[in-house]
């Protein structure tokens, strides 16, 4: 910015020239750490773009009237007078005399530049103004400190600030490092001033380098520029043929370096099997996704909902109300069936590879219901307590559920297979099968789900949650580090293991994910805090974050894209959100009429379905 506006104030003596360098005296006259911190302010959720408008609003200034005075120097030279008589245009006379003599100049200056703004970032960051965002990294229940998103040299510094006068080298050795830096920058800048001013000696790769430029405009390039002024039409086709082209291989590039992931399969073909789409909860389906989002249909229930949908594989969708009725509905919202069940009903139903759905209770009890809506068998435990989750069913057709911290399996049938105390606290999600279906997992407990039995896998470190892969692979999580494992000859044998920064961490995971190249994503969702999208590489850097408005939020799936789509509460409202893979920006919002609270979501081909706790429930397509 700055050199062209400098360009233009010294090339123009008119009154545009005039106007454009009191342009550049008022901005010399504004304090720029004063401008930079207000812009910043402003602009705290563009982050580094709110750095870059801030820097550039207060730093082109400087630079614009360096490169004016050089170019009012060069523009009164005998060279520029000697084009202009032979006919060159002004624009060619900049473009061929002017740029050559200022850009020496310009690259001295860019160095200059970078250790300034060097200096401007690290105060600003020493002050609390970080480049990359803040995030908060909870250090026990109740207590998180407040650190960059990204390196900051401000961060650093503020840091060892604390403890001083117990670690004073601390101190030296970060501004040492700032000292360095900056001072590299600088004599890399008086370099290149030597160079612009006294000339810099010819090397022989520059020299064949010249020649062969000049051998390739003198046989290919200029006749090719006369073929083409001769035949416009043609010289037209093939440059549109080369956009193309080059648009196509842009876009294979770009769906190479994509993260991979095999669907994995539903029983029955179902689209949304329960809370998890599948039994694994991969939560990503091979279908288009919704590029401009509408309300389809909507559907009340007065009692309200409790969970998300299941969807069948001819689109039918099932759900379960608090006082334990369970609808039936087709794909354009009208009721194919309603039926009562003997409880209040808990979570997201599920479906079987039958065809049969079913659903939990607040009296402990699962309830089968045929595809016509007839109940096919209930099961009850007595004087048992309450489910507090939806089921899971395998292709086997064995039912899981949870009942406080007690894990059940139910056969086909009806009846109990067995009952494990699986962990010590209330849960209220659905169990995760492996895609083998040999073990069941509840969070951080792997049981033997055919025995009930929980297994211990001492090979494995400390597991804080377990994880099946879009892979189809399994994987362990404890705080920021993964392991893939497998199960052989009775032992877990790991063969990945990834790590990363502890500053990635905002609140609690709900729900991660492993794409079937070994990245992650995953998804922070609170009551008190911004729910965050987070995409780390399978090298554990963090790709991008997005910060979401919505406090609590719900993770309804990803599309062939790995677009995901996620609902919350905003300010007493419900609105979702789709974010393209790795982009902190959402791709759309769209805020909903009724509901405050989210209970569950369903992403099928070209279609969300969105479920709210007072009872609303809404089909969101494309326009």
């Amino acid at each position: 910015i700055g050199t062209a506006i400098g360009l233009l104030a010294g090339w123009h003596n008119n009154r545009f020239g005039k106007a454009i360098n009191g342009l550049i005296s008022a901005a010399l006259s504004m304090p720029t750490l004063m401008v930079a911190l207000a812009v910043v302010a402003l602009t705290m959720d563009w982050r580094p773009w709110g750095f870059v408008l801030g820097l550039a609003i207060t730093g082109w200034a400087d630079s614009a009237r360096l490169v004016r005075e050089q170019t009012r120097i060069t523009r009164e030279q005998l060279f520029v007078e000697a084009s202009r008589a032979l006919g060159q245009s002004n624009f060619e006379i900049v473009v061929n005399h002017i740029l050559r003599q200022v850009l020496p100049f310009i690259w001295m200056l860019l160095t200059f530049e970078v250790s300034s703004t060097l200096l401007v970032t690290a105060g600003l960051g020493f002050l609390g103004y970080y480049v990359g965002g803040e995030v908060w990294v909870w250090i026990s229940d109740t207590a998180a400190a407040r650190l960059s998103g990204m390196p900051e040299l401000g961060q650093m510094l503020s840091g060892v600030n604390e403890d001083i006068y117990t670690s004073p080298w601390k101190l030296f050795a970060s501004g040492t490092l700032i000292f360095i830096t900056v001072l590299g920058f600088n004599l890399l800048g008086e370099g290149l001033r030597r160079i612009a001013n006294v000339g810099a000696p010819s090397s022989r790769l520059f020299d064949m380098f010249n020649r062969l430029r000049w051998q390739a405009d003198e046989k290919y390039i200029t006749p090719l520029k006369q073929k083409m002024r001769a035949r416009p039409l043609t010289s037209a086709f093939v440059t549109i043929l080369l956009v193309t082209l080059a648009g196509f291989a842009i876009n294979q590039v770009r769906l190479a370096i994509q993260p991979h992931a095999n669907e994995i399969p539903i029983p029955g073909g179902h689209l949304w099997s329960g809370q998890w789409r599948d039994p694994s909860a991969s939560m990503w389906t091979n279908a288009r996704g919704i590029e401009s989002p509408r309300v389809l249909w909507t559907f009340s229930e007065e009692s309200g909902l409790v969970g998300g949908p299941a969807v069948s594989a001819d689109g039918s969708v099932y759900l379960l109300s608090t006082n334990g009725t369970l609808h039936s509905l087709d794909q354009n919202g009208s009721v194919n069936w309603s039926i009562s069940l003997p409880a209040g009903g808990v979570g997201t139903p599920a479906l079987g590879a039958d065809g049969n759905i079913y659903a939990t209770d607040t009296a402990g009890g699962l309830s089968s219901v045929t595809p016509d809506g007839t109940l096919h068998w209930y099961f009850q435990v007595e004087g048992g307590y309450g489910a507090t989750s939806g089921p899971v069913v395998g292709e086997s057709g064995t039912i899981y559920y949870v009942v406080i911290g007690n894990l059940r399996a139910v056969s086909p049938d009806g009846e109990l297979l067995w009952d494990t105390t699986a962990i010590n606290r209330r849960f209220s999600s659905a169990p995760i099968l492996s895609p083998d279906e040999q073990f069941v997992f509840l969070r951080n407990t792997a049981l033997n789900a055919a025995t009930g039995e929980i297994m211990e896998f001492p090979e494995l470190p400390t597991t804080e949650q377990f994880i099946v892969g879009m892979n189809g692979m399994l994987y362990a999580r404890f705080e920021n580090k993964v392991i893939g494992w497998d199960y052989v000859d009775g032992k877990a044998q790991i063969f990945t293991r990834m790590e990363w920064a502890r500053t990635a961490f905002f609140g609690f995971a709900g729900i991660v994910g492993v794409f079937a190249d070994g990245s992650m994503w995953l998804h922070y969702n609170s009551e008190y805090e911004d729910s965050t999208l987070l995409w780390l590489d399978k090298e554990g850097n963090m790709i991008n974050n997005a910060r979401i408005a919505l406090r609590p939020s719900s993770f309804g799936g990803m599309d062939e894209d790995f677009v995901s789509y996620i609902c919350g509460s905003r300010r007493g409202k419900v609105e979702c959100f789709a974010f393209e893979n790795g982009q902190k920006n959402p791709k759309w919002t769209l805020p909903l009429e009724k509901g405050s609270l989210v209970s569950g979501l369903a992403f099928v081909p070209e279609r969300l379905y969105v479920a709210t706790s007072e009872g609303f429930f809404y089909a969101i397509g494309n326009e």
